[in-house]
């Protein structure tokens, strides 16, 4: 067990546990979170350990209801089924940065070692930070490969409705606004420096620029009402 003196919020936790870490593979899990205890994860370990795959990304069901009739699927499935090189950053770009959580996901040790001082580096702290960690690993990593089993499943019947929105978690604009720019002034110039197209780099961007928009609309609005 790694404890942190004092909050250092979710990059430094899972940075933390990656260099803690002794295994091959490694599997995210938030307080929120559910393993199925079903086999799959096993099954999708002894997968990614034949094909030597940078991650396995599988399917996620989302509970809303404290009942099995609440499970659904949520957004957080694959995005493919194989991917190599930048076919993988590029394909995460075309689903519009879907499926960025860090759970319900097989990384491979080594390959967060190769960017973990870039991970270190990085200012972005609250929610977005899994965005910044997924975004990173996916444009470095060399291998993808997708699962529909399900091994998690994601508890949101204990959040209050404006807290199940992929913008906003309970209402935090001005955090969500700052933590996009962020991304834009620290991620954008490591992809361009390590090569990566510009027509990459503006679809990336652009979409970014999409939350921040909407984030500042809604401090607005709060601002006005208030």
């Amino acid at each position: 067990l790694v404890c942190h003196a004092e909050r250092r919020y979710t990059k430094n936790a899972r940075i933390s546990g990656i260099l803690a870490a002794r295994g091959e593979y490694i599997a995210f899990a938030d307080a929120d979170d559910i393993f199925l205890y079903n086999g799959v994860l096993e099954k999708n370990l002894q997968v990614a350990r034949e094909q030597q795959v940078d991650i396995i990304h599988m399917a996620i069901a989302t509970r809303l209801q404290p009942n099995d009739a609440g499970i659904m699927w949520n957004w957080s499935q694959p995005f493919a089924d194989k991917l190599n090189g930048k076919e993988i950053f590029t394909a995460y770009l075309e689903k519009n940065l879907r499926a960025h959580c860090m759970y319900g996901k097989l990384f491979r040790r080594a390959q967060w070692l190769k960017i973990i001082e870039t991970a270190k580096a990085s200012s972005i702290r609250h929610w977005r930070e899994d965005l910044f960690l997924l975004s990173l690993f996916l444009f470095h990593a060399r291998s993808y490969s997708g699962s529909m089993d399900m091994a998690y499943a994601v508890s949101r019947f204990d959040l209050p409705t404006d807290a199940r929105s992929p913008l906003v978690y309970k209402g935090e604009y001005a955090e969500t606004a700052e933590a996009v720019y962020i991304l834009l002034q620290e991620l954008v110039p490591h992809f361009r420096q390590q090569g990566c197209p510009d027509s990459m780099i503006s679809m990336f961007s652009s979409y970014l620029l999409t939350y921040l928009y909407k984030s500042l609309r809604g401090l607005t609005e709060q601002v006005t009402a208030a």
